[in-house]
């Protein structure tokens, strides 16, 4: 079959392309390449050329099949599809007590709201499960593996990962980074019936990750896993990041200097881990692809469908950087990749060698301070209604800038020109955080905050 590729072929008479039998086979197991062609390529070389399948055209890049040589200075490059890893591999025996949240400060993003509502998180990686805690957020993603139709997780790799970013309340237990934002799994890797691999290479890899942006407009891109570094690959990563997605990867479990690729490139956010003692993680990998830290050892993570489990690696502190992304996003939709890493560098942990080095990079993310960070310049902030996962209220809080007084706060149901179901009875979770709540009344209505200096005053708050 003719694969043609915008103007670049030349048609010429009594010759046979992409269609020629391959002569000197010798039997000996295919090999797959992915491709590139040169623009000006003349494709009416007897024989020069196997035949190529589209791969991801946009970028113009095709695969190879073939167990024979071929003329490689028609290509702008030609690379073996190599495998890629899951980072998830390193069994980290003791598990300590929970403090991947304290060592953090996530409480200062929860209490004021901010939980990633209207971004979304493309996680390319082996699917994910319709787990019970992540219902609010996962969204119908797909598959780029060949003869796969679903985003079932065979693997369970994905569906851990979804878990750090959105898992839901249950019984005090863990909560997602970003329990708020959408979450959409990309398929790139599958297991088989007999346990075998399915997908899992370079092809696939580099195909969701532009699938992420093309197909579902993902603002953040997650990747726990890692590659060796190729042009397919970078050409993607380039594709996306020029669209706008922040991507935020792995660094690796190999516990050396090693560079693992998306993680190694510039327009990336590379992820390494730490311990709940702010150590590094010995698995975690030292090299100038780190570029902040975060909690990946020890942690309870999603596991089939309703349980849980236990498990390291740097593919479980990704996510954690993914949902600060997110909740930052939800702040400042507008903020670009340059933008996150500034905020990153400025509110991060140093940890180590002063000042950034490749066991940290620029050290531990930090919530409390990207929080303050953010709204620092806010009189005050408000969340927005959310509905409370541990009782169904819907509530409302309020960071207040200036806690030299109480002011007057209302929350109500509107419809039909007329407030309903007004709730004005408050809470103080911390000393500059107040939050309204009340009990649904009208599935139709839309909700009003109002808040004032004073009841007496009624004047509003600035």
């Amino acid at each position: 079959m003719i694969i043609k590729k915008r103007a670049i072929l030349i048609i010429c008479s009594s010759l046979t392309v992409f269609g020629i039998a391959l002569a000197g086979s010798t039997g000996a197991q295919a090999k797959e390449y992915i491709v590139k062609p040169k623009i000006d390529i003349k494709l009416c070389s007897e024989g020069s050329l196997p035949e190529m399948t589209p791969l991801i055209p946009e970028l113009g890049i095709y695969t190879i099949d073939t167990d024979d040589d071929f003329n490689r200075s028609e290509f702008d490059f030609v690379e073996e599809n190599s495998e890629v890893e899951l980072f998830d591999t390193y069994d980290y025996a003791a598990v300590a007590t929970r403090g991947e949240y304290s060592i953090t400060g996530m409480n200062a993003m929860w209490n004021v709201g901010i939980y990633g509502k209207g971004v979304k998180i493309g996680v390319v990686d082996s699917g994910c499960n319709k787990h019970e805690r992540l219902l609010c957020c996962l969204k119908d993603g797909e598959s780029v593996v060949e003869g796969v139709t679903t985003t079932e997780d065979n693997i369970g790799h994905g569906t851990a990962v979804c878990g750090v970013i959105g898992a839901g309340y249950k019984d005090n237990s863990f909560l997602g980074i970003a329990r708020r934002a959408d979450i959409i799994p990309i398929k790139f890797i599958d297991k088989d019936q007999n346990g075998d691999k399915v997908g899992g290479k370079t092809s696939d890899f580099a195909k969701a990750i532009v699938a992420a942006v093309d197909d579902f407009d993902c603002d953040i891109i997650n990747v726990s896993s890692g590659d060796k570094n190729s042009d397919t690959l970078r050409l993607a990563i380039d594709y996306v990041s020029k669209k706008g997605a922040v991507i935020v990867s792995s660094v690796g479990n190999k516990g050396n200097s090693y560079i693992y690729y998306p993680a190694g490139y510039e327009n990336v956010i590379g992820v390494g881990s730490v311990s709940k003692s702010k150590s590094r993680s010995s698995f975690s990998n030292m090299n100038e692809s780190v570029f902040v830290t975060a909690p990946g050892q020890s942690l309870t993570l999603l596991s089939g469908t309703s349980d849980t489990k236990t498990d390291s690696g740097t593919s479980f502190s990704t996510p954690y950087v993914s949902g600060i992304i997110a909740d930052i996003m939800s702040v400042k939709p507008d903020i670009t990749l340059e933008d996150v890493k500034e905020i990153l560098k400025e509110t991060s942990e140093d940890l180590g060698d002063d000042g950034y080095d490749t066991f940290y990079g620029y050290g531990l993310v930090r919530a409390d301070n990207i929080a303050d960070y953010l709204l620092t310049n806010y009189t005050y902030f408000t969340s927005g209604v959310d509905q409370s996962e541990t009782d169904g209220k819907y509530e409302i809080r309020f960071r207040l800038n200036d806690t030299s007084f109480v002011p007057a706060f209302l929350l109500a149901e509107y419809a039909g020109g007329a407030l309903s179901n007004v709730a004005s009875d408050y809470s103080q979770p911390a000393e500059d955080i107040f939050m309204l709540r009340m009990d649904k009344a009208n599935d139709n209505s839309n909700f009003k905050h109002f808040v004032w200096k004073s009841l007496e005053s009624m004047m509003p708050y600035r």
